[in-house]
């Protein structure tokens, strides 16, 4: 098992091109380190969170770029505002992509989610409650994958994760039933600490 990065279309086996632009081979490398948060319960989906080391550095592109971290100095209340979700993963046909999507999504007060799941999961701070529009969510096969928006860091505009796919509904892309992931900056101690700068 390894990690591919810079992947659009999962069928192009050589490079992504649209009329005479190409964009840059994509960029292999096995995982040399994985790290699941020690307190991650599959169960309950608390904690569900986990690094992976990748076995040579990176090599930024067009199409590879760094995503940052909610730092703490930023308010990472994105009730009321909208967030794109973006993976390979099952759609309304129910089959899985092969091209990346992404999805613009609405968040939630938790409290919306705790109506949903509370009866059989706590729901947390260290979550975040987003989607429940018709056709528009995550699904199965995109867990792990980022919840991003878009803000500055020091004065420039950069895509900021703040959530990770953790749980949905059975049925994907359903009005009112919106899906869990989770916080990232709920987290952000345990991944300073863990990853090697």
């Amino acid at each position: 098992i390894g990690v591919r990065l810079g992947e659009y279309d999962l069928k192009i086996k050589e490079a992504d091109c649209e009329g005479s632009y190409c964009s840059p081979p994509v960029q292999d490398s096995y995982i040399s380190r994985t790290i699941v948060h020690p307190d991650y319960n599959p169960k309950t989906h608390q904690n569900d969170i986990a690094l992976i080391q990748i076995s040579k550095p990176a090599n930024f592109t067009t199409n590879v770029q760094p995503i940052c971290l909610p730092i703490s100095e930023m308010n990472d209340d994105l009730t009321g505002k909208f967030a794109v979700v973006s993976g390979w993963g099952l759609t309304e046909k129910g089959l899985s992509s092969s091209i990346l999507l992404k999805a613009s999504l609405p968040v939630f007060p938790l409290t919306t989610c705790r109506k949903i799941y509370g009866a059989f999961i706590p729901v947390t701070e260290t979550q975040i409650c987003a989607g429940g529009q018709n056709g528009q969510d995550s699904c199965s096969g995109d867990s792990g994958g980022p919840l991003t928006y878009a803000g500055l860091i020091d004065g420039y505009p950069r895509y900021i994760q703040y959530g990770i796919v953790s749980l949905g509904p059975k049925k994907c892309g359903t009005d009112g039933q919106p899906g869990l992931y989770t916080r990232v900056k709920a987290h952000l101690e345990w991944i300073l600490d863990n990853i090697d700068l």
